[in-house]
């Protein structure tokens, strides 16, 4: 499969790149629970759960082109504004998930002749 990354939808996008299957594993798409615990003087455990949790992870992208590389860097810069505006994402995996970036640098790195990669984090919203 691709990763595609659409604003504002996937459906009827106004912006989508389309990557090759260039995530490299292990990929991870971890859960965070919200909650505070801490123990009372008295030794007592107390957990106040937010209901609420929270999806962050980050897709290790490589090798892409030196057009996919600016296709990304004019994504995050011109249209979606690092963290200001959501957009969303199908994974390697087929999986969508709406999104905002959770980075505020974006850094391709070369790493061949015309092979570059790239890190993007993003915040599952």
């Amino acid at each position: 499969m691709s990763i595609i990354l659409a604003y504002p939808d996937l459906f009827i996008p106004t912006v989508e790149i389309v990557l090759p299957d260039c995530e490299q594993l292990p990929s991870s798409r971890p859960t965070r629970k919200l909650q505070t615990v801490f123990e009372t003087d008295a030794g007592e455990t107390v957990v106040y759960d937010f209901q609420a949790s929270r999806s962050v992870f980050t897709l290790q992208l490589y090798p892409l082109s030196a057009d996919h590389v600016t296709a990304i860097q004019s994504f995050f810069n011109d249209t979606v504004n690092a963290q200001a505006i959501t957009w969303e994402l199908q994974d390697s995996k087929g999986n969508e998930y709406k999104v905002r970036f959770a980075q505020d640098v974006i850094e391709p790195m070369q790493r061949g002749v015309s092979a570059y990669a790239m890190t993007l984090t993003v915040r599952v919203i």
